[in-house]
């Protein structure tokens, strides 16, 4: 009986010592856990929004297919040529915010020198105009390319496949526009299975871009007569004290920025994308107002016009830090506010390209009028911002996110040209040696 009392008093030592080692076990596995969290967590390089020296070819792109083909990789093809492959892609990528209607504008460097394009028709009000093609037609000419536009189309034909993956924003686009598309036999039958839309990750047939060439060849819409070229039109031209410039296609006078002037009326779509190789840049964004109910013409292509009013672009020169900016701003009401916005943050006086990157994708804000509010991107802000929004007893609303900003950057002093991203956006920044 007494080696019974013995036995399971020992036995009940023995479990309080392993539990006791249990506890002691777990708490260092705790500490382990957590140290080992902590110091991984110190390891980890948050992504960049931006490319660094090292990197000769860059793009911003929604889906970078085409810089992984041997034949895009090719050198006989030249910069502006392989910029106006990305362009003609983007049409079959996303044909719902870039198409042959579109309004394009465009920053190109090349061979030292900084021009700035915008494509429109004479007659905006003539949906038949196909100012994007004709824009990038042109680019090939005026850059003194040996390859047309139908044999490049050809070029790309080849290295595409038949079906194209659909993207998150096209996803986006088909879901938002589903009552429409299930109205239209084209579209229907293009973008539903059965009676769902096509969603992430399915394959929908690109556009025939041949043929489609081939029928505005015919019908003559490439005339030069049609269409209005705006050739180094960033007119709106301040210098101050240190004779650093900021150019841009619109005015940013307070008055005019700050009021409903430069908001588009009805809804539209837009499409900004670059490309980078060496000490040459390309900064596309396309514009257009889509027909509504949407329908399809020419077999392939949405039915849309081209914007009235250009898309907000800048270049910005610091003399002293010989330093260059180009940038657009697209997306929402009144794009032009976003850029002057940044002028107020002093952003062409940031000495490098983590704090141009840290400007860009700082909290934003948008003043609206009639009634008078703030759009503010609240999640983003810090307090002070927020507590100074309140001392103008304007009401105030939170939004994800506002706008999206596409910039280049050019750091003459060691030869960095660089695309910066906007934390706001799907695309793809690729930065490769």
């Amino acid at each position: 009986m007494k080696r019974m009392k013995i036995y399971k008093l020992l036995i009940f030592s023995l479990i309080i010592i392993i539990l006791a080692s249990c506890s002691s076990l777990s708490q260092k596995l705790q500490n382990l856990l957590e140290s080992k969290s902590t110091k991984n967590s110190n390891e980890i390089k948050v992504a960049k929004n931006y490319c660094d020296s090292k990197s000769n070819i860059q793009s911003l792109l929604e889906d970078p297919l085409l810089l992984s083909s041997t034949q895009f990789k090719n050198n006989s093809i030249s910069f502006i040529e392989k910029s106006i492959l990305l362009s003609l892609f983007e049409m079959e990528r996303r044909p719902d915010i870039t198409g042959p209607y579109s309004r394009l504008q465009v920053i190109v460097r090349t061979n030292g020198e900084m021009q700035y394009f915008d494509f429109r028709p004479k007659n905006l009000e003539d949906d038949s105009k196909i100012s994007y093609l004709y824009g990038l037609q042109y680019l090939l000419r005026k850059y003194k390319s040996t390859t047309s536009l139908t044999e490049l189309t050809k070029r790309l034909e080849i290295i595409t496949p038949d079906h194209l993956p659909v993207s998150a924003g096209f996803e986006s686009f088909l879901s938002q526009y589903k009552k429409d598309i299930k109205k239209n036999k084209e579209l229907e039958k293009l973008y539903m299975k059965g009676d769902e839309i096509l969603t992430k990750f399915e394959t929908f047939q690109r556009a025939n871009l041949i043929k489609s060439i081939q029928s505005f060849q015919k019908k003559k819409l490439f005339d030069d007569s049609s269409y209005e070229v705006i050739k180094n039109g960033l007119d709106f031209t301040t210098t101050d004290a240190q004779k650093n410039t900021t150019s841009c296609n619109f005015s940013f006078n307070k008055n005019i920025v700050s009021s409903d002037q430069l908001s588009f009326d009805g809804a539209y779509s837009s499409n900004s994308f670059s490309y980078v190789e060496n000490n040459n840049y390309f900064l596309a964004v396309t514009s257009s107002h889509l027909k509504n109910p949407i329908e399809m013409k020419d077999e392939f292509f949405i039915n849309a016009r081209p914007m009235a009013s250009p898309l907000p672009i800048c270049h910005l020169k610091n003399t002293s830090l010989k330093t260059e900016l180009s940038l657009t701003s697209s997306t929402g009401r009144i794009p032009s506010q976003h850029i002057k916005h940044l002028l107020e943050y002093d952003l062409m006086n940031s000495l490098s390209l983590d704090s141009i990157s840290h400007t860009l994708n700082f909290a934003r804000h948008l003043f609206l009028i009639n009634p008078d509010r703030i759009l503010y991107e609240s999640k983003k802000g810090r307090k002070e911002q927020l507590n100074f929004f309140l001392q103008m007893n304007f009401p105030i609303y939170h939004v994800e996110n506002i706008g999206e900003i596409t910039a280049i950057a050019t750091q003459h002093s060691n030869h960095l040209f660089s695309i910066i991203k906007d934390d706001r956006t799907s695309k793809k920044l690729i930065c490769i040696p």
